[in-house]
């Protein structure tokens, strides 16, 4: 009789969507960015990143990693076809999205690129939406004409299941068996 009752609450934990609150933001003209990840609003993730050349340096706890970026790094491959096993298995309850783009002294170029940015940020919305119906998406983009600037911020609210993490970790696993990879990162301390 125990048993069956552990094996429920253990199925339940399976199937029970996890809420998990996400924030990226990118410096364009830095390269640079930070992540933050929060799940039952108590456990903080946060790192940040930059980009230099072919590299990416993730930066978290005060210790610096640096990836190479091509399609033979392991961790890169990981990512991407991590991202695409999932998407289809989460629910998407929010997303902001805000940008603020600013060229000092030519209001052409800071009003031409604000306005690829919103065109952007539209098609992404209307892309979204065709997939995740119920998803409340917002949009803000801010013209800066005093100040050199493209910053973007994506932030929001996603469920999913812990079964569907566990599915796709195996699947993406599984789809990237056979193929060789390079798998060495530098550690900077």
């Amino acid at each position: 009789m125990i048993w069956q009752i552990v094996l429920l609450i253990v199925i339940f934990l399976l199937i029970i969507p996890i809420p998990i609150k996400f924030n990226l933001k990118l410096n364009v003209l830095n390269l640079s960015g930070a992540v933050q990840i929060i799940l039952f609003r108590f456990i903080n993730f946060k790192l940040r990143v930059r980009f230099r050349g072919a590299y990416i340096y993730i930066t978290r706890n005060n210790k610096t990693r640096r990836e190479k970026l091509t399609s033979k790094n392991f961790n890169v491959a990981f990512v991407i076809q991590f991202v695409r096993q999932i998407y289809f298995r989460l629910i998407l309850q929010t997303l902001n999205f805000a940008s603020d783009v600013g060229y000092y002294n030519d209001a052409m170029v800071t009003a031409t690129s604000s306005s690829l940015i919103d065109i952007a940020s539209k098609c992404l919305h209307a892309r979204i939406l065709h997939n995740k119906k119920s998803a409340h998406i917002f949009i803000s983009n801010e013209t800066k004409y005093n100040q050199d600037c493209l910053n973007l911020k994506i932030g929001g609210q996603i469920n999913i299941c812990i079964f569907d993490i566990i599915y796709s970790i195996i699947n993406t696993i599984w789809s990237l068996k056979g193929v060789e990879y390079e798998t060495r990162s530098y550690e900077n301390k």
